[in-house]
């Protein structure tokens, strides 16, 4: 079983239906509870694999022998506040990208820079709408 997050496009059906209203994309913490589900509940002998770039969390495993570790990697995300459930996505979706383009855009750069410090994204100073933008941002560019 291959997870893969969904990626709206632009100017595709599906953006244009999030845009009217007419479809709601789920939050992450949403598709971390559905992926939880999905690991608690599935029996027998099972691959998955979280192996897309876009993926939040990487949930990879053989059920049932890898249940608990898979379930703890995703406990420990729903566990976090808000802010530090933000701030693992940022970081997540950010070391993907530069794991798949070996560095950052000019364009994510510009929204991560002022809120850099010694070379580190301080995510305290980092404002709730602005991070989403810039996850949104990077999320984006990856490839599925």
């Amino acid at each position: 079983m291959r997870l893969r997050t969904l990626e709206i496009f632009p100017r595709t059906g599906l953006s244009e239906a999030a845009q009217r209203g007419d479809f709601v994309e789920a939050t992450e913490e949403q598709v971390a509870a559905e992926i939880r589900t999905i690991v608690a509940e599935t029996d027998g002998e099972t691959t998955i694999m979280s192996d897309s770039a876009s993926n939040l969390l990487s949930v990879n495993g053989r059920l049932p022998d890898d249940r608990k570790a898979m379930l703890s990697r995703i406990d420990d995300y729903l566990s976090l506040a808000p802010r530090g459930k933000l701030a693992f996505s940022l970081s997540s979706r950010l070391q993907s990208f530069i794991g798949q383009y070996g560095g950052v855009t000019p364009d994510i750069m510009s929204a991560l820079s002022p809120y850099l410090t010694d070379g580190r994204i301080d995510t305290e100073r980092f404002p709730e709408g602005e991070m989403e933008r810039a996850i949104r941002l990077i999320r984006s560019k990856l490839m599925p």
